[in-house]
């Protein structure tokens, strides 16, 4: 049978960082399996492509979702997380023109796409130095944004504190995304969700597409990928939510010291654990000891049965992963969206626990207090861990619910397919 003829083409440009490529790479997917007519290309740098053909990455993908390459005009993706903002303001200074040169030798016609989640920041209070971060911490982010009563502007100052650039980049670029999407024939009002600014931002569709989890499971009895035949069969040898799995991200901004409790509070617990240390797996194995769990460099081993809780940093794309897998979380956010993220997991769902009010005065976590957060948190028989993880199997259920024939993001997908078909 002849293959369809292509008549619809998408340019994909992820910001270039891990947690943000493998999201784009599962909606870039869906896109593909959806509509036979349309074909994807992602748009990443010469050293992120030769990263993710040495993971088999391409080769995996269907025939219609293809790279082009940029040179590397931002830092490597090894080094970013010595100087993140440095990375940040270099992506926003240094990849526009390179971008704009592949696509002119294309000949495609730029796409852009809203990133919702930034919305909100013209919204966001100024927070000075006049108040302590107590009295902040008693006032809530709900007056200024919508449902986010559980967000303290004790957050927004830290945030503001160390990100002010970031943010002003981030709410630059999705002002220059949606005006010109605006003007698109295709960027027209429907029955997706549409949001303004005060009125003087302009009405965009916007598609709720996700979970996009990548190599996520497709039934009950899959545990999806997993790091290779070790791991798989450590993890197969533990009994059903046993294990706490721990992930700090794609790179690790945490201090030794505080680094060093983690790993003695787990330690002490005595609970199994399955840790993905990237470059410290070695050092991390030796501190944790080989009775209590296993360290590797890097593994997708959370949606195994065995897996009966997660420590993480509480990024949104984990915060995602620990959703789609019914695994209750232990939050420990240091920056970023990680901050309104814990909130949201322990205030606002109730599916975990958050470590960041456990600070002591010089802003560590004591290992007696990640100690007992692990075990209350690990507990089949604690009434608290219970009820959490309840939830978190009403949360799994509804998120895989959503990605299925008829549920709601599989509608939206539809619905962007039918307008780019029709723009």
């Amino acid at each position: 049978m002849a293959s369809p003829v292509v008549s619809r083409h998408v340019v994909a440009v992820p910001f270039p960082g891990r947690g943000h490529i493998n999201p784009m790479l599962a909606v870039c997917r869906h896109l593909a399996a959806a509509d036979a007519a349309l074909a994807v290309t992602v748009v990443v740098t010469e050293e992120w492509h030769a990263l993710l053909q040495s993971a088999g990455v391409p080769a995996a993908l269907p025939d219609r979702v293809g790279f082009a390459t940029i040179p590397n005009v931002i830092p490597s993706e090894h080094d970013r997380g010595a100087d993140h903002i440095g990375f940040i303001v270099a992506v926003h200074t240094r990849m526009a023109a390179a971008v704009e040169r592949l696509l002119d030798r294309l000949l495609l016609e730029w796409k852009r796409r809203p990133d919702a989640a930034l919305y909100h920041f013209n919204l966001w209070p100024p927070v000075d130095g006049s108040e302590s971060e107590q009295e902040l911490s008693c006032r809530s982010l709900e007056q200024y944004v919508p449902g986010l009563s559980s967000v303290r502007l004790s957050d927004i100052k830290t945030f503001r504190a160390s990100w002010e650039r970031p943010m002003k980049i981030a709410e630059e670029a999705l002002v220059n995304i949606l005006y010109p999407l605006h003007l698109l024939p295709r960027a027209r009002t429907g029955n997706h969700q549409q949001n303004s600014r005060n009125g003087s931002m302009p009405h965009i569709t916007i598609y709720p597409i996700g979970p996009s989890i990548p190599h996520l499971p497709r039934n009950g009895d899959d545990p999806g990928k997993i790091g290779n035949d070790d791991h798989r069969s450590w993890l197969d040898a533990r009994q059903e939510n046993s294990v706490l799995y721990v992930s700090f991200g794609s790179y690790v901004t945490m201090s030794h010291s505080q680094l060093e409790e983690i790993a003695m509070a787990l330690r002490d617990s005595g609970v199994q654990l399955f840790w993905v240390g990237r470059d410290k797996a070695d050092s991390l194995q030796q501190q944790v000891g080989g009775d209590n769990g296993l360290v590797v460099p890097w593994s997708e081993g959370l949606f195994h049965p065995s897996i009966g809780g997660f420590l993480s940093l509480c990024g949104w794309n984990s915060v995602l992963e620990a959703v789609s897998a019914g695994v209750p979380l232990l939050a420990f956010p240091i920056g970023w969206d990680q901050l309104a993220d814990g909130h949201i997991v322990a205030d606002e769902w109730k599916i975990g626990i958050n470590l960041r009010g456990q600070r002591g005065e010089d802003g560590i976590v004591s290992r007696a207090a990640i100690r007992a957060a692990v075990i209350k948190l690990m507990d089949l028989d604690d009434s608290e861990s219970q009820e959490m993880r309840r939830r978190a199997a009403k949360l799994h259920a509804a998120s895989r619910g959503a990605i299925q024939e008829g549920g709601s993001s599989h509608r939206s997908l539809n619905s962007l397919v039918n307008d780019l078909a029709q723009g």
